[in-house]
């Protein structure tokens, strides 16, 4: 799929008054950002209408705790390790400091409204981070990303019966560059892979099994990107971010387990993210010495309608009856931070330590296939999916400088989600 504003949106021309760290820091951006535009030609995908594919979202992974906990609204805060992914013009902002960022996520399972079972696995927080600064205009990030995290699907609606076993994941690097007092751009690009880890769902007929169909990823290796701005202004900072969909490919196998007849001897499928334009602000004041409070909001562009349903061996309907809809996705949450144990604060009683409590909203589409053709079978498989409004709560305490614990819980829809946290910020971690 082309992206027709993606030269457009990199040509930015950076002002002659930039420090020597951000002049020699401004090829590096460019190359990253000629690499994303040759990343952007890359030609539209088609995914197999596989009944196994149902319950198939491509739903935005948002997993460290302080991100989780406010929703995931962090394009117009992008202020820690998270920017990586979601804004790296926010790498920029992080302090001299550096900062290293990990955590994890709990094993969570639920059933679906369609019936399926699924199961998300424990794993790292997305991002894991390390931040560094260069001078005081440039940051620049090593990071892992789980764009999709490892699941599990157990399909079955009383014909076909199957699994699948998937994750997208991969290491990346991100460049932050303050080019104002007050707007920075960034750019980071990450290498994702696609495993199909297990996938197979077996056909059956008047109580006999026609059909076993495989799948198989071989993980395919591809390069996107995301490339971000943010302007901050005293108490508010904007952000606004392009992150750019990209295909997998896969193949697909089926015989017929009664007769060992080929059905598909192998055929290419895709499996593609959709590119997503974001935009989202943040307002904190300052209340008095190290107690604050935060509100953060988002909307983004969802482009699913660029994920085009292909036609699959043995299942007797058109793609063009399959189809996916571009739709918004609404963010926003809420941080309050409150001075607490001063004698054991790592800089002394002048700089206590800090409780901070979050909440946070999510308002995310389906983003499934949907069957819009005349067979009441098909539409009972591939339904037309309802929103889920996600809800988040998370808290963290920790040094103004040095560290912080984070916890978040999401809930709501079908999905429940614990995840835990920590950031380390020294001045003495990096040279």
């Amino acid at each position: 799929m082309r992206i027709p504003h993606v030269r457009e949106a990199i040509c930015v021309t950076l002002p002659r008054s930039l420090s020597r760290e951000a002049r020699i820091a401004r090829p590096r951006l460019f190359a990253l950002a000629l690499a994303l535009a040759g990343a952007a030609a890359d030609p539209a995908s088609a995914q197999t209408i596989d009944p196994i594919f149902r319950s198939w979202r491509w739903t935005e992974e948002v997993t460290t705790a302080r991100t989780l906990g406010l929703g995931g609204a962090i394009t117009g805060l992008a202020d820690d390790g998270a920017a990586a992914a979601f804004n790296p013009a926010g790498l920029a902002t992080i302090p001299r400091a550096g900062e290293l960022q990990l955590g994890l996520r709990t094993v969570s399972q639920a059933t679906l409204a369609s019936g399926d079972g699924i199961r998300h696995l424990t794993k790292g927080t997305s991002p894991a981070t390390l931040a560094l600064r260069l001078g005081s205009r440039v940051g620049l990030s090593y990071h892992f990303i789980e764009l999709r995290s490892a699941s599990r699907i157990d399909f079955d609606d009383g014909r076909e019966k199957g699994t699948l076993k998937t994750s997208v994941n991969g290491p990346g690097v991100g460049q932050g560059v303050r080019v104002s007092p007050f707007v920075n751009i960034g750019l980071s690009v990450t290498a994702y892979r696609f495993y199909v880890n297990e996938g197979d769902y077996t056909r059956v007929t008047d109580g006999h099994p026609d059909a076993v169909v495989r799948f198989n990823s071989n993980g395919d290796t591809r390069v996107a990107g995301t490339l971000g701005a943010l302007v901050k202004a005293r108490e508010l900072s904007y952000g606004l971010a392009f992150r750019l969909g990209r295909r997998w490919r896969g193949r697909r196998t089926a015989i017929d387990p009664s007769t060992s007849r080929v059905i598909d001897e192998g055929t290419t499928f895709g499996v593609r993210s959709p590119s997503v334009l974001s935009s989202g602000i943040a307002w904190q004041p300052e209340l008095r010495r190290a107690q604050s409070f935060l509100l953060t909001a988002q909307v983004d562009r969802l482009f699913l309608g660029a994920i085009e349903p292909s036609q699959a061996s043995g299942v007797p309907f058109p793609a063009s009856d399959y189809r996916l809809k571009s739709a918004l996705e609404w963010r926003a949450g809420g941080e309050v931070t409150i001075p607490v144990l001063g004698r054991w604060a790592s800089h002394g009683a002048g700089r206590p330590n800090r409780l901070q409590f979050r909440a946070g909203f999510h308002r995310q589409p389906a983003g499934s296939i949907v069957y819009e053709g005349p067979d009441p079978v098909q539409q009972g498989l591939f339904p037309a999916g309802a929103a889920r409004n996600l809800v988040s709560l998370g808290t963290s305490i920790g040094g103004v400088t040095m560290w912080r614990l984070s916890g978040a819980y999401r809930f709501g829809g079908d999905d429940r989600q614990a995840v835990v946290g920590i950031a380390i910020r020294y001045p003495g971690l990096f040279p």
